[in-house]
């Protein structure tokens, strides 16, 4: 294929807790200023006002799992 040796493959969970979501939907919040329609930026920083409440209810028990990241090591066949 690309001419490399597959070595090992990993999987790791991706592990969120409610200061991970919030930080992400923060990410979100500071693009709101760019919208060009202020009543959809309104809308959308109500949808992520609600989308933080549901994050932290999801995660009242502490870190939920969703997806996996995963890191493949390969080598050069030469």
């Amino acid at each position: 294929m690309a001419g490399l040796t597959h070595i090992t493959t990993k999987k790791f969970p991706i592990v969120y807790t409610q200061a991970t979501i919030t930080r992400q939907i923060n990410v979100a919040r500071s693009k709101l200023q760019l919208f060009q329609d202020k009543n959809l930026a309104k809308m959308m920083g109500k949808t992520l006002d609600d989308l933080e409440k549901e994050g932290g209810e999801a995660c009242a028990g502490g870190k939920i799992r969703l997806g996996f990241d995963y890191v493949v090591s390969a080598e050069l066949k030469q």
